[in-house]
């Protein structure tokens, strides 16, 4: 079992994306500070669970229709964390600091603020 959280705005323009295997568990609207400057100031955060057969194969299906600059898609299991960026992947077990590093200072690279930075591993 995964549980995640997309942000809405956070797709291109005119995509799909194929949530096979998804349940949205809640989404709400939020004020957000610290946004960037090609970032809304309101976003639609829609917080997922799923049973998938191969949750890196769901990682690239979000890698294909994110947005960038500077968004991403986490999600996680018991013991992994896949961190979903436009064209790039990571994963690591949770509790891997030296991994999560990997992967915020990708995030950092690509434009993503560090108060956007703090998602679970």
């Amino acid at each position: 079992m995964i549980t995640g959280v997309l942000i809405m705005e956070s797709l291109k323009p005119d995509c799909a994306l194929d949530a096979s295997g998804l349940t949205f568990t809640s989404i709400s609207r939020h004020d957000v500070d610290g946004v960037t400057t090609e970032q809304p100031s309101r976003w639609t955060v829609a917080k997922f669970t799923g049973d998938v057969p191969d949750p890196g194969e769901l990682a690239g299906r979000f890698a294909e229709v994110l947005d960038s600059p500077g968004w991403y898609v986490d999600f996680h299991s018991h013991d992994t964390v896949w961190v979903a960026f436009p064209r790039r992947v990571f994963t690591y077990a949770r509790g891997d600091r030296d991994g999560h590093q990997v992967a915020v200072d990708y995030a950092l690279s690509v434009g993503v603020p560090v108060s956007q930075t703090r998602w679970g591993n």
